[in-house]
């Protein structure tokens, strides 16, 4: 599977914040899950 994170879900998960839901931080654990994480360039 492959998922693309945004920010805020990134940053959650990162910091271990409990408003990301237990099934998508299972999901991106997963060894078999390739995460990518979405970059926003600011000017």
């Amino acid at each position: 599977m492959e998922l693309l994170l945004d920010t805020h879900a990134l940053i959650w998960f990162i910091n271990g914040n409990s408003q990301l839901p237990d099934k998508s931080v299972k999901l991106i654990k997963d060894l078999n899950t390739k995460c990518f994480g979405s970059i926003k360039k600011i000017v």
